[in-house]
This record gives structure tokens, sequence and C-alpha cells, in this order.
């Protein structure tokens, strides 16, 4: 672990063939990475699952350097912005899926379908009440007209991350399956749902869940099987599949003791590290030490920015820790390099790095961040 210049990111490439087959085990069905949880996998998750969710235009940049085969890609988003879709269009043309979240995106996809005479194959996508996806009486009107050149063969349908009770699962299945029932009824056709089911990560070492994955799996395979019976069910699935494959490592700066509480401040912080949950140090996150350190001494693990919400772990039992020693963050590849204030401070962007076996590969250099908060000179 000293090899890697910290803060940083490790990326353990192995580790994701081995997490989809967990996955696998548990449901046997198609997978889809929703690649926003981390980009910097979406290359070895492509060849691990079926199909990749790319959600921006940014996300298709990715792919194209990547060489993401377009066919694997369901191309989402709740904006598309008009060129950078054309764009899009231009590249992938019919080798991908789109979703159209609105009767907008619908027109837009159609009209650019109309005029190069080429048919595109596309997933609705259904709301669950809030700002995504189209209501139920516009979705099924978009079956009942849709031409020649766009094929809805299905719907897209996600309702949320972290899940809490697998309970939810019969509930959303019988809302698929009643807005299923009243498409075919009125002369559309379902070939595939393409579903999220927000399946939850345990972040916490100090906090048992009350029910497992496995326990959630079991009751999304019972739902979903009647629907399964009649369509192309996949899981579209980010945090769940990405969390396990990745690390933070921060090196203790300094020690101190203030008013009775011991701090151990480090060289990143919370706004380089998130969690689902994450609430001011309240929890303590599955973490170790390198090297191990003996004691019973216990921390409040504080970071580098001037705030006073920069506490990442409240009481960590990190023993008779020393300055320079390297606190390892575990189940920190989703969401957790992406969802914090990462410019605040100015602090550099952390480096990433990829294992894969003995192979160690630098994905992302140390990048200073001062230069996006400076005038621009031409």
């Amino acid at each position: 672990m000293k090899a890697f210049e910290t803060p940083c990111y490790i990326l353990q490439e192995d580790r994701v063939g081995a997490r989809v087959a967990a996955v696998r085990r548990l449901w046997d069905g198609e997978l889809c990475y929703a690649m926003k949880a981390n980009p910097f996998l979406v290359k070895p998750f492509s060849k691990a699952v079926q199909r990749i969710e790319v959600c921006s235009y940014g996300e298709f940049k990715i792919c194209v350097h990547e060489d993401i085969d377009p066919r694997q890609v369901i191309f989402s988003g709740v904006v598309k912005n008009d060129g950078e879709l054309q764009e899009v269009l231009d590249t992938w043309g019919d080798a991908c899926i789109y979703t159209a979240e609105s009767e907008r995106q619908y027109t837009l996809l159609a009209d650019w379908a109309r005029t190069h005479r080429t048919p595109l194959r596309v997933l609705a996508r259904l709301t669950d009440g809030t700002q995504f996806g189209m209501d139920e009486d516009v979705l099924c009107a978009l079956f009942r007209r849709q031409g020649p050149w766009i094929h809805l063969q299905g719907i897209h349908y996600f309702t949320g991350t972290m899940k809490r009770k697998p309970a939810v699962y019969a509930k959303e299945m019988a809302e698929l399956t009643r807005v299923c029932e009243r498409i075919e009824g009125e002369g559309g056709r379902i070939d595939e749902i393409e579903y999220g089911p927000g399946i939850g990560v345990d972040y916490f070492s100090d906090r048992t869940p009350k029910v497992t994955e496995s326990e959630f799996f079991a009751a999304l395979s019972e739902a979903a099987a009647p629907l399964r019976q009649k369509y192309r069910v996949t899981l579209e699935m980010g945090r769940a599949l990405a969390a396990p494959c990745g690390e933070y490592v921060s090196r203790i700066v300094d020690c101190k003791r203030n008013r009775g509480t011991g701090y151990v401040l480090i060289d990143g912080g919370s706004h380089q590290l998130h969690y689902d949950g994450m609430m001011r140090g309240m929890h303590v996150p599955y973490l170790r030490t390198e090297p191990k350190r003996e004691g019973d001494q216990v921390w409040t693990i504080a970071g580098s920015l001037c705030s006073l919400n920069d506490i990442l772990v409240g009481n960590a039992p990190l023993g008779a820790v020393e300055i320079g020693d390297r606190i390892v963050f575990e189940k920190a590849g989703a969401y957790a390099m992406d969802e914090g204030p990462a410019l605040f401070l100015s602090h550099e962007l952390p480096a990433v790095y990829r294992v894969s076996g003995e192979t160690v590969s630098v994905l992302r250099e140390r990048t200073a961040a001062w230069p996006l908060h400076t005038e621009r000179r031409l």
C-alpha cells in the first residue's frame, strides 16, 4: 500500500468477475451495469455483464474511448441535449437501445430515425411519481401510435436506490404487470423490461442489516417470476455491483487530543469519499489500517477541509495509530469518488489506480483543481 500516493482510489479489477458471479448465483437472468456508479470500471464490467447503461453525453464519450460495443449499450438519461443526442445517434445509430424519458425525447429519436431511414429500438421509461419517466397514460399512448421508425420494445423502470424492505418488489412487479397488460390490451407489444432493483450495500460495520442481500434477491426473484415467463427482464445495477470493487486510501498526517477526544487528520476527506447513509461520522464504515496497530484506542477521523462537517468516522477503533499510517476505506467502488464536493478548497483530485493480478495501472494521475477556479486567459 505504501507504493500508492495518497489520497487515492484503488480499483480491484479481479473483483469485478467475482462480484458478478456472486450476483449470478442469486439471479439467473441478464444484468446491466449502470456505469454512473464508477465509469473507471466500465471496461471490465462490459466483459462480465450483458449490458451497459450509459446515462450522459460524458459517459458516451468514455464508452467510445474505451471501445465499448454499442450493441451492449442502453443509452438513457433524464435530459438529452439535442446536439449531444445527435452525436450519439450519428455515432451509434441503431446499434444500441435508447430510452425515452418524455414525449419530447421520443420525438427527437423518431425524427432522427425518419430522417436517416434507420429504425431505432426504444424503451419507454415509466415514472414512479418522480421527475423521471412518463405517466402511464402518456406511455401507453406512445405504444398505441408508434410508427415504422421506432420500435418501442419495452419498459424502463427504476424507483430508487438502497431499498430497505424486499416487500417493495412485490408491489413494483404488480405495477409493471398491470401496465404491461394495459399496453397489450390496447394493441401494443412488450418484449422486455429493464428494471433497477435498487439493492443496497452494507457499508457500515457497526450497523447490522435487517435484511441480507440473499433475502433481497430471493424476494425479487419470486416477485419477478410471472413477468419473466412472458418477457425478457434485465436487472440494471450500479452500486451493488461496483461497491466491493474499490477502496479509498488516505494517510494520517496528524494525531491530537482535544478535550478528551482523539482525532486523526487525514490527507483526504469527505469531499473525496461518500457512502450512502454517511452522516458526519455517525457510523463506522468497513475499514482497516496499514500497518495494523494493536491497542484499544478509539479515534475520530477528520479530513483536510476547513469544515466542521468533514468528519468521516466518529468512533473508529484504530488502535495505536501513528502519523504516516494509511487508512483503507473498503467498499468504495461505487459513487464514493464522485458524489462528494471534490473541488471544495481546490484540493487535488486523487489518483486512481487499477490492480489486476500483479499489474498496477494508473487510470488517473493526481490532478490539480486550482486551475478550474481561476480566470481563463486567452
